[in-house]
């Protein structure tokens, strides 16, 4: 049985495809699987599979309809033999010696059932940019998962991502912690049913996830109204979960999580033309409230200014987001 089970989806990725598999086939650590589950692509990305395929024993590849991230990410777990599962999207990539450093935080820790990892943001092979912020490790080994989400809530460093996580495969069978299918900010959700679950945590300090910025086609470069849809929805999960926990500060930290992705889901707002925006501003004006609950960050701020200038932040966001991405386009930002 390998230790580690490595779950890619595969959709339309033929120009990042062969790094990802590579990254992963390179690491020292070698009692892998990799699990490629093709969700229906229609460039050479299913082909690419299967040429990985025939080369290593360890490459499975399962051929499937589309279903979107969430069912091709279920379709791999349930698929898993390892004991350990980690999620990589295929536009992404890892750096050399990842998995040899995680595989001895397991051995020094069995009954850890999450791992915690970092990231760095990749532009391009000049252009990385890491989180400096590190998790420190005597705020999440042998602690409580009150006292790990608050810690994580606030040094800003809660980060949903699944593709952050190494996960005890036992563990997520056995809560059924599979990704809600047909919800585009799938993560957000099922982070947090996950770190609700868990009794034991541990951290790996090394921003080994390259996590590819600006990629064409990606819905976390733009807004769209079922997005941002999405995230109105997530303010209202988080909510609930605060009304269901005994920790007064753990329900403090869920609420402000609620605003953090209400300022989001108004950044976004700010992008669609003015026909887009009459479809959801309703919803909008309905979830405005979640700002109210900001304690810390940039929702802090930005309830700040909503309180002072109200719908007119709009038109603020939708300035920021244009010098911002002109900043990227000619190399500041």
């Amino acid at each position: 049985m390998p230790k580690i089970s490595i779950i890619i989806p595969v959709y339309n990725v033929e120009k990042y495809l062969k790094q990802c598999i590579e990254s992963v086939l390179n690491q020292s650590f070698k009692e892998i699987e990799i699990l490629l589950v093709n969700d229906g692509s229609t460039d050479k990305s299913g082909d690419i599979c299967d040429e990985y395929a025939r080369k290593d024993n360890r490459i499975k590849v399962i051929h499937k309809i589309n279903g979107g991230l969430s069912d091709a990410r279920n379709v791999g777990t349930l698929a898993a033999t390892g004991e350990y599962l980690m999620y990589l999207d295929s536009d992404d990539f890892w750096i050399e010696g990842c998995l040899e450093d995680i595989q001895d935080i397991l051995l020094r820790n069995p009954q850890v059932e999450v791992v915690l990892c970092k990231f760095a943001k990749y532009y391009k092979k000049d252009r990385i940019i890491i989180k400096p912020a590190l998790y420190d490790e005597t705020r999440i080994l042998g602690r409580s998962k009150e006292e790990v989400l608050n810690y994580l809530f606030e040094t800003e460093q809660y980060e949903p991502s699944a593709s952050l996580k190494v996960l005890n495969r036992e563990f997520i069978i056995k809560n059924n912690l599979l990704f809600q299918v047909g919800l585009l900010s799938e993560d957000i959700e099922w982070n947090l049913r996950m770190m609700l679950a868990a009794h034991s945590f541990a951290s790996y300090n090394k921003a080994f996830y390259m996590y590819r910025q600006n990629r064409v086609g990606s819905i976390s470069n733009t807004g769209s109204i079922k997005h941002i849809a999405n995230l109105v929805a997530i303010c209202s999960l988080y909510k609930k979960a605060a009304e269901g926990v005994g920790d007064e500060q753990l329900k403090i930290n869920l609420l402000d999580y609620s605003a953090f992705q209400m300022s989001i889901a108004l950044l976004k707002f700010s992008t669609l033309n003015k026909e887009q925006r009459a479809k959801i501003e309703k919803d909008i004006n309905q979830a405005k409230h979640y700002l109210s609950y900001a304690i810390r960050g940039k929702q802090k701020k930005i309830h700040l200014i909503y309180k002072i200038i109200g719908r007119k932040i709009v038109l603020l966001f939708k300035g920021y987001y244009i010098v911002n991405k002109y900043l990227y386009d000619i190399g500041i930002s």
